[in-house]
């Protein structure tokens, strides 16, 4: 009997990198530009104009100090998550996901190939009542709203494919 000596990360193990990353969570945050209409990413910032009493702004600022004036409706939270590519998952992203992912022993139990996978595309957003980034399934008989860490412990289940913004031919209705 030959024994794989690969050893293989479970989904246990693959949870535990993710969550305990020795580094702090990145708190970064994106919105488009109101002088360039394009995304600018870095730390949000509500401010008062010293030279009118009542005059506010939001702006992001870039390291180290670059100021950008935001169109508040674009504004987005990074998630501290990342898609199977590395990509940065933020709020109001549209992601491409699935149920089941590529060798699962679940497809196998169904006689169901690769090729059997349902993806779908979904709005990325924060989940008050369960205190955590969620995803919101379009063009389904059931509107799915479940964590995206939950898509994101197996490989090759979750994608960034747009934004509401950018991409909204994306959204399914």
């Amino acid at each position: 009997m030959e024994v794989d000596m690969e050893m293989k990360e479970t989904t246990e193990e693959r949870e535990m990198r993710i969550y305990r990353s020795k580094e702090p969570k990145e708190i970064l945050f994106r919105a488009k530009s109101i002088e360039t209409n394009d995304w600018v990413y870095g730390y949000y910032v509500n401010y008062c104009y010293p030279t009118e009493t009542n005059k506010t702004g939001h702006f992001i600022i870039e390291y180290p100090n670059k100021w950008h004036e935001i169109y508040l409706p674009t504004f987005c939270e990074y998630t501290g998550l990342q898609d199977k590519d590395g990509n940065k998952i933020w709020q109001h992203d549209l992601i491409r996901y699935s149920y089941d992912y590529p060798g699962s022993i679940w497809l196998k139990q169904k006689g169901l190939t690769d090729d059997d996978i349902k993806y779908y595309v979904g709005e990325v957003f924060y989940q008050v009542w369960r205190g955590s980034w969620s995803v919101c399934a379009f063009g389904t008989n059931r509107m799915a709203n479940q964590d995206v860490f939950t898509y994101l412990r197996n490989p090759n289940r979750v994608e960034v494919v747009g934004n509401i913004f950018d991409n909204p031919e994306l959204i399914e209705k």
